[in-house]
């Protein structure tokens, strides 16, 4: 058993064996759980690889005698986000009417927490993955589908891994732009976590609606939110400390709701009001009643599609499970579910 620097033992793992056997995740895999033909030489080097190295496969009872445990893992990047919660209760209500149990996890936007849960969840926890990922980099995602576990993501890309979400860029685009023709030039706008493809794509939409009609941003109103709403209220607040009151932006826009009720406290906390003072805009559903006037502007998401769409495309690749990365699955696999737009009542009117 191999050892850290301070002498901790390491448990060997499936790409050990692979790497000293010489062989690939995937053929490991398949002598392990015997699921495909491999060349008799192939296979007896990965066993006497396996009692080399101490390499224990952590099936669980149920998952040893029919290589299932009906168990779908879904990592979720936080628990207070009403559009992924949202989220997160339709995969629940569709796997568990396609016969599986469903296990979350949070990652709080950490990619080493993430990395960790994935971990735990390669080691025969579950069946398969949903995964709302911080990561940027696909190739941990791809070695999971190489031993045989189907991964989705979902609100974040991350490479060619199968994917179902929204035209974001778009959705951002066109709410920029109608907070342009309500005659705003001076818009703020909150970022989510740097890296992350709906924060990239969300601020590039608001970026080219801009440039389109000759706006350049002004450097101090691009804020770092990081999706949350203490970070933007601080984001806020800290931009009404350096300004004077005449060179506030007109208008607000965020690319969540989260950073958007930190936004509005914020602004709530100099004492202007919404929409008088400043317009607020943002992308997603909002986590108070609608009901509360004014009636906020933002970009609906299509939760209920989007969960339904990923418990399918998951459910379908379990059930093809030895055709993944060949014919019969084809990827990258990227579903755009449309969303609405809201107009509500927070954003001024400023032509004359």
């Amino acid at each position: 058993m191999k050892k850290l620097n301070s002498g901790k033992p390491v448990k060997p793992r499936i790409t050990d064996v692979a790497r000293k056997a010489g062989v690939s995740i995937s053929t490991v895999s398949r002598v392990l759980r015997d699921s495909s033909p491999v060349a008799e030489d192939k296979k007896r080097k990965v066993l006497e690889t396996v009692r080399e190295i101490h390499y224990t496969p952590n099936f669980m009872a149920s998952k040893m005698k029919d290589n299932s445990v009906n168990q779908i893992g879904v990592i979720l990047p936080n628990l207070v986000n009403t559009v992924i919660m949202r989220i997160a209760e339709v995969i629940l209500s569709e796997n568990k009417t396609r016969g599986y149990e469903t296990l979350f996890a949070c990652s709080e936007n950490d990619k080493n927490k993430e990395l960790a849960i994935l971990d735990l969840f390669r080691s025969s926890l579950v069946d398969a993955v949903i995964c709302a990922s911080v990561l940027t980099d696909s190739r941990v995602f791809r070695n999971m589908e190489a031993v045989g576990i189907p991964v989705v993501l979902f609100d974040r890309i991350v490479g060619d891994i199968d994917w179902i979400g929204e035209n974001s860029y778009q959705a951002s685009y066109d709410l920029t732009k109608f907070v342009i023709e309500k005659g705003h030039r001076k818009i703020a706008f909150i970022k989510g976590v740097g890296g992350t493809s709906i924060s990239n794509n969300r601020y590039d939409g608001y970026l080219q609606a801009m440039k389109n009609v000759g706006i350049s941003p002004i450097s101090e109103f691009q804020l770092q939110g990081d999706f949350r709403e203490d970070l933007a209220f601080a984001a806020v607040m800290d931009l009404f400390n350096k300004k004077d009151k005449q060179d506030y932006p007109t208008a607000i826009i965020s690319v969540n709701t989260d950073m958007m009720v930190g936004a509005m406290n914020a602004i709530l906390e100099q004492g202007l009001k919404i929409p008088d003072d400043i317009s607020i805009a943002c992308y997603g559903d909002p986590e108070f009643p609608l009901s509360l006037r004014p009636h906020l502007t933002f970009v609906r998401q299509n939760h209920v599609e989007i969960g339904k769409q990923l418990s399918e495309r998951v459910s379908y690749k379990l059930e093809n499970i030895d055709e993944i990365g060949g014919e019969k699955i084809i990827s990258p696999y990227h579903v755009l579910v449309p969303t609405s737009f809201v107009e509500g009542e927070t954003v001024r009117n400023l032509n004359p």
